[in-house]
């Protein structure tokens, strides 16, 4: 499993907001809400080799991380039509045999 997170800022007509959003997927693209609520744990876990090759992990990022952080936006209306944000990659965690 991938736990990502991202810093989001918005800017709309109700002014701007930064929030960080986490994203947790599955290696098949699989939301886990779960893992995403209790991101802050598995910074603090026991060190472990990674779970992906870097290839893999690029792949995630392109066919399933992003555009789950796509739809959470849109889901939010941060990526309507009558505004801008920008979301950047603040870190991840690689996390084996949970959820």
């Amino acid at each position: 499993m991938l736990l990502t997170f991202w810093m989001v800022e918005t800017s709309a007509g109700n002014g701007e907001r930064r929030v960080v959003q986490p994203i947790a997927v599955k290696q098949d693209g699989t939301r886990i809400p779960t893992i995403e609520r209790l991101g802050e744990k598995y910074f603090h876990a026991p060190a472990a080799p990674p779970t992906f090759q870097p290839e893999e992990r690029a792949d995630l990022f392109a066919q399933a991380v992003e555009p789950t952080l796509q739809r959470e936006l849109k889901h939010k209306g941060a990526a309507s039509g009558d505004g801008s944000y920008s979301a950047e990659l603040i870190g991840y965690v690689e996390i084996a045999g949970a959820g």
